[in-house]
């Protein structure tokens, strides 16, 4: 099987493709987040001031990125309930020839 390096590709044809390959460059190189499936369809112990729900869907997408940039920069890692186990999300990457 030939693996596929979809940073590489856009880098190499970023003459050609100028707007796509800098959205590419910033959405591939975000890190995938490992969560605990309870904890992201849960609503369990969060407290939506008013401030809070008055929120646009947008902004609170930021905000939530941004911890988690913030989070992963540092070293920071949430501590698991024990219940809990993290479950990795994998996304597959088609290749056309």
């Amino acid at each position: 099987m030939q693996s596929f390096n979809a940073l590489e590709w856009w880098n190499v044809h970023k003459l050609k493709y100028r707007v796509l390959s800098m959205m590419a460059r910033d959405v591939l190189a975000i890190p995938i987040s490992t969560v605990t499936s309870e904890a992201t369809f849960s609503a369990r112990g969060r407290v939506i001031d008013p401030y809070r729900a008055s929120l646009a869907p947008d902004t609170v997408q930021m905000l939530i990125c941004g911890g988690d940039w913030i989070r992963h920069l540092h070293g920071v890692k949430k501590k698991l309930k024990k219940e809990e186990s993290p479950t990795e999300v994998l996304l597959p990457v088609a290749t056309t020839n």
